[in-house]
């Protein structure tokens, strides 16, 4: 009869460890702020990028204030470049800066809370597709592929974008 209570113990133990003791607290972490949930619908956001991953080389921590603000339908680059490029007429030396309208703007509500975006972007050099997964507490993962360049992702966080400036 012993032997029984402590194997009782033992997995009463277990079971309410492995629940949450604070159930609110755990939906909470589930559910996105709704301003950022505001911001990501209307396409009016920004996100400050603090690492860049290249296809063919090491994730690298990018120190400068590099960003992508979406605002008014047009997007605003100001991104750092690795990569190879497809033609001889664009160089990478100053990165991905460009100012362009967003076309094809789209979002996708996840059960868990996170928030997947993808959108186009039109420039002189051709079309820039955009795929940008925000988790519930604004940690972005961004990819961009064009034709003629090699896909690059960067690791951001949403924020809101400054009204007076492009960029």
């Amino acid at each position: 009869m012993r032997r029984f209570n402590v194997i009782l113990l033992i997995a009463f133990l277990f079971v309410a460890g492995s629940s949450p003791l604070y159930p609110k607290e755990k939906k909470a972490a589930k559910t996105m702020d709704k301003a950022l949930a505001t911001m990501i619908e209307r396409g009016n956001f920004a996100i400050d990028i603090n690492r860049m991953n290249p296809m063919g080389g090491q994730s690298r921590v990018v120190t400068y204030s590099y960003g992508i603000t979406l605002r008014n339908d047009s997007v605003f680059t100001h991104l750092p470049y690795i990569g190879e490029l497809y033609s001889v007429t664009y160089s990478s030396e100053n990165g991905m800066n460009f100012d362009a309208p967003v076309s094809r703007y789209k979002v996708v509500r996840k059960k868990n809370g996170t928030a997947k975006v993808s959108f186009d972007a039109e420039t002189q050099e051709g079309t820039f597709q955009f795929k940008i997964d925000i988790s519930v507490n604004g940690a972005a993962l961004v990819y961009v592929s064009a034709m003629r360049r090699s896909s690059i992702s960067y690791n951001g966080e949403v924020i809101q974008p400054a009204e007076s400036s492009s960029r």
